[in-house]
């Protein structure tokens, strides 16, 4: 399910911005003198620079980790873009910000607070997010359906669509409508059949076609194309997959099937944005994964949680990878 938390967002790049060399020479000469972080303030979030060194010893780690901990804590934010060359401090941040979750909580155990400040302090406190590509990868779901079927120089709207799901809230039903207009069927395999069986009604009286089922043995059998939302690995294992389908999965932990399975498992993609505008974010947030970056947009624009993108593209994406189990899919596999 899409988070519904709208935090904002702290990019981590080091403090080596081309257009800044003449000016704020000094100042960074003694930030990296006394190993000193800045944080810029940007429209919902913030930019954290980290002063450059040829290596980052285990001191000097320490150092900037601990001050990245503590404007975290005390601004509560907890979702983190780092640029590609300071990918390590990733293990130690989390790490330690996870001991001091757990001191919390035992803390908390013996203390007079109410039940609910309890829980709500658990589920919030020192819990980051390092952005990985999975939220943007269900915004992006139909430019991904669109890639395969140009590859695979098939007509999307003659063919049918299995989606498994279980969890029943508006990003699901917007999905479903959506595909309704691409495709010949839309397929629903669930556990929630009630929910979903009223949704099937609706759709059948506006001339849709769709059909609801949990049929382990057969809902499956005959899918070739699979879209799955948040059925996880012992879960997909209980049904009888074709074993040449392509799953397009969206759940937030990656899809790797039995050894039977030699289908094809999407659980990431790859974005490419306008070079004018990655030479103006490479200089400005970083050197960062263009998808990652994009994500983060959205998450800054409050947008995240709608499945429909603004209409204004400023940065001009397209879609250039598709991510399977063992790395990037190669495009001739989609022609089998």
């Amino acid at each position: 399910m899409l988070k519904q938390k709208n935090e904002d967002i702290i990019y981590i790049r080091q403090d080596n911005r081309k257009y800044e060399k003449r000016k704020t020479w000094f100042l960074k000469f003694l930030r990296k003198v006394f190993c000193k972080i800045c944080i810029e303030n940007i429209e919902n979030g913030n930019i954290i620079l980290v002063p450059v060194y040829k290596k980052y010893n285990s001191c000097i780690r320490k150092t900037i980790v601990k001050q990245i901990e503590k404007f975290i804590e005390k601004n509560e934010k907890y979702k983190i873009v780092l640029e590609e060359k300071l990918q390590f401090l990733w293990k130690d941040l989390n790490s330690n910000l996870e001991v001091k979750w757990r001191n919390l909580k035992s803390k908390l155990q013996n203390s007079e607070n109410n039940e609910y400040n309890k829980m709500k302090i658990l589920n919030d406190k020192y819990k980051l997010e390092l952005l990985d590509g999975k939220e943007l990868m269900r915004i992006y779901v139909l430019e991904i359906l669109d890639y395969i079927f140009n590859l695979s120089n098939k007509n999307i709207n003659l063919e049918n669509i299995y989606m498994c799901v279980n969890e029943y809230n508006k990003y699901t039903t917007q999905i479903i409508q959506e595909l309704i207009n691409k495709f010949k069927t839309v397929n629903i395999v669930t556990e929630n059949l009630y929910k979903y069986k009223k949704m099937e009604d609706y759709i059948y009286k506006n001339g849709g076609l769709i059909t609801i089922s949990n049929n382990k043995k057969k809902s499956l059998r005959n899918a070739k194309y699979i879209l799955n939302i948040d059925f996880e690995k012992e879960k997909m294992e209980e049904y009888n997959i074709n074993n040449n389908a392509i799953i397009i999965n969206l759940s937030h932990k990656n899809l790797d099937l039995n050894k039977g399975f030699s289908g094809i498992i999407i659980n990431n993609f790859e974005l490419e944005i306008d070079k004018n505008q990655l030479d103006y974010v490479n200089e400005y947030f970083g050197n960062l994964n263009e998808k990652i970056f994009i994500e983060s947009i959205f998450f800054r624009n409050r947008v995240i949680n709608n499945f429909s993108k603004p209409k204004s593209n400023q940065y001009k994406t397209k879609i250039v990878e598709l991510v399977g189990v063992r790395g990037n899919i190669q495009k001739n596999e989609f022609l089998a």
